[in-house]
């Protein structure tokens, strides 16, 4: 109750200073406020939200018994409407609930002639806010309000910004505080018959004939409004409106696609609820194939992004209801994919590589078992066309989209197929391209070495020091630079990242290293190479940070301990 005091004080101190101001639409609120404080000072009452309220009830019933219901700027019922839109928020809901009736019986008739008058119908839309709100589960039908909400629910479409942005936010605020104890509220029904209906018409359109302008703008409000409540909408909604969705694009205007894409991205971000009906199972397969079908022309900068974007959380979503059908889908929807990091817009690069990450992140347990059964695998097929694309020149823009793929791919293929401590799906299909990608963090003029670095470190951490040194020995000793073998000293940092190597292999083969290292720097030191005295001291320090690594998952601590 403090708070809500305080807060109101604040606000409403905002206002008192205006009484002598030149803009009517800002005297009259303050002079109808003084108005207010004065008779409460009369009758010794206090100034609390619940006495504003009453307050603001009782001159607006008196305003309209009189008639009085012009909406000038300077006008008596524009002012009551912008106070108790102010006040409304910080009124307890026991209060609203037991003035429900009379507040509707002088409001709801108010929402006709207010459409003329952009700020009072705002006012009016906030008031709404606060009473939707308090109400009770029972009160939902009562005469007024649900007209009411339909009336709001119409304005999110309405032409004017500060109308359809204030009407918008009412409804995702009524949907997001359902009445206790319900999880979600009754008008959510309401709300996707309306949203379904509109994204009908929205179909139906020709935006190419007359008219076409204003009705792209409407579908386009349409969608803006659609992005807050998703989340809010009951499930069964949902594929209806994606198969809606997935049609919009197909009329041709690139902001409405735009947009289209980006509540679909929304609608399969949406986390799901456990304890609601599945409602996206039946439909996934045939909407990812929808989404397929509506590819924009490979020059479209701006429509590719959002698209390729949809596929990969469609993929997500195919992969968690459907884990079998997904996989089937895998290789193809890789090679659809793939072929956009030729393009030579960096967004549709980035768009293309977040896509195919989400998709490295479908692949199941059995579908690594299949590859490692098959030479044809499908998996096999997604790792050959990817080490390909790494030294393949038409890819060559592409370079650090493909490392950034290449590092989720290696995340996603820490499964061990042959159980316990075998190798993993990393180890068995990917080495040949960590040794690629090692090989060209050499090279001079490399311009990618720290999204190298990162394939190298997510190779580390899933496949550990032991496998990976095995095909790429870092090479620091003199017999390795009198061989011409190309050192990997870049490899040490990367040790300190947790990894499943076992302890035993940092005894057997980093601590005669370490000391062969510690040998060769005091020699320098003895011998005035003081430079190279410096640089084994650091190399011996980098192995020595990467002990603590090899107690993390170390499979052999007790034997070795």
């Amino acid at each position: 109750m403090a708070d809500a005091n305080a807060g109101l004080t604040i606000a409403l101190s905002k206002i008192r200073t205006h009484t002598s101001s030149s803009l009517e639409h800002q005297r009259a609120p303050a002079n109808l406020l003084v108005s207010l404080e004065e008779t409460f000072t009369e009758q010794n009452a206090e100034r609390s939200p619940s006495a504003y309220f009453a307050g603001l009830l009782t001159t607006l019933e008196k305003t309209i018994q009189s008639g009085k219901t012009s909406m000038g700027e300077g006008d008596l019922l524009p002012a009551e409407l912008y106070l108790f839109a102010l006040v409304g928020p910080f009124v307890p809901h026991p209060v609203v609930r037991a003035h429900t009736s009379t507040l509707l019986s002088l409001t709801s008739p108010l929402w006709a002639p207010l459409l003329a008058h952009a700020p009072p119908l705002r006012s009016q839309i906030t008031l709404y806010n606060s009473i939707f709100r308090a109400l009770d589960g029972s009160q939902l039908e009562t005469q007024g309000v649900g007209q009411s909400f339909a009336t709001i629910l119409q304005l999110c479409l309405d032409p004017r910004p500060k109308i359809r942005k204030k009407a918008a936010e009412t409804i995702r605020d009524v949907l997001a505080s359902p009445p206790t104890p319900l999880i979600r509220h009754p008008y959510g029904q309401r709300v996707g018959d309306w949203i379904a209906k509109a994204l009908t018409d929205a179909n139906a359109l020709n935006l190419k004939q007359k008219g076409g302008e204003e009705a792209t703008g409407a579908a386009i409000h349409l969608l803006q409004f659609l992005r807050p409540v998703l989340p809010f909408l009951p499930p069964a909604y949902l594929p209806k409106i994606t198969t809606l969705l997935l049609s919009l694009p197909r009329l041709g205007n690139i902001f409405l696609s735009q947009n289209a894409y980006g509540v679909l991205s929304d609608l399969l971000s949406i986390p799901e609820d456990p304890d609601a009906p599945r409602n996206l199972d039946v439909s996934i397969s045939d909407t990812l194939q929808a989404i397929i079908a509506s590819s924009p022309l490979k020059t479209d900068s701006t429509l590719i992004p959002p698209w390729v974007e949809v596929i990969g959380k469609t993929m997500l979503v195919f992969s968690s209801v459907d884990p079998e059908g997904a996989s089937a889908e895998l290789s193809r929807i890789w090679r659809t994919i793939f072929s956009y990091l030729e393009s030579p817009s960096a967004p549709i690069r980035r768009s293309t590589a977040e896509a195919l990450a989400n998709i490295t992140r479908c692949i199941s347990q059995d579908f690594i078992a299949e590859a490692v059964a098959s030479e044809k695998a499908p998996l096999k097929q997604m790792v050959g066309l990817l080490h390909k694309s790494i030294e393949a020149l038409r890819y060559a823009h592409a370079l650090p989209e493909i490392l950034a793929v290449t590092s989720a791919l290696t995340q996603s293929l820490s499964y061990r197929p042959g159980g316990g401590w075998t190798p993993t799906a990393a180890e068995l299909f990917l080495m040949p391209i960590f040794k690629t990608i090692a090989d060209l963090r050499v090279k001079k003029g490399f311009e990618h070495k720290e999204s190298a670095d990162q394939v190298l470190q997510s190779a580390m951490s899933v496949v550990g020091p032991e496998a990976l040194l095995r095909e790429l020995p870092i090479n620091l000793e003199p017999e390795d630079r009198a061989a011409g073998r190309e050192p990997r000293a870049f490899l040490l940092p990367l040790l300190v990242h947790p990894h499943p190597s076992p302890l035993g292999h940092f005894i057997s083969y980093f601590v005669p290293l370490t000391e062969r290292m510690f040998d060769l720097q005091q020699r320098a030191n003895v011998e005035g190479r003081a430079a190279e005295a410096k640089v084994w001291n650091v190399l011996v320090a980098q192995i020595w940070n990467g002990l603590s690594a090899y107690c993390y998952h170390t499979p052999d601590l007790s034997t070795v301990c």
